[in-house]
């Protein structure tokens, strides 16, 4: 009962290669995998932080109305003194400008 057969020590000796070659092995593949979750952590706060300032850009400006920018004058503003730009202008060298103020 004590005594391990050929087969049994063989069986034994492919089980202790077997858990030295994954001994060896782990170490290297979990530090990957680490590796490549830190990159995957920093391209995603990168794209975070990307669309918080394209977010910035894109809300809608606190500023008042051009109507009631200053509520103290007596007059009200007439609509021949608004000046409403149109969405493309040329430049004169051929490149659009969008939305210039």
């Amino acid at each position: 009962m004590g005594v391990i057969t050929g087969l049994g020590a063989f069986a034994i000796a492919v089980f202790a290669l077997f858990l030295a070659i994954l001994w060896t092995v782990l170490p290297f593949a979990v530090f990957q995998m680490r590796e490549q979750s830190i990159k995957q952590t920093q391209i995603l706060q990168a794209i975070a932080d990307h669309l918080a300032d394209l977010k910035a850009l894109s809300a809608p400006s606190r500023l008042p109305p051009a109507n009631q920018s200053n509520p103290t004058s007596s007059s009200p503003p007439s609509a021949t003194t608004q000046h409403v730009k149109e969405p493309f202008q040329s430049s004169g060298d051929g490149v659009e400008q969008w939305f210039s103020r």
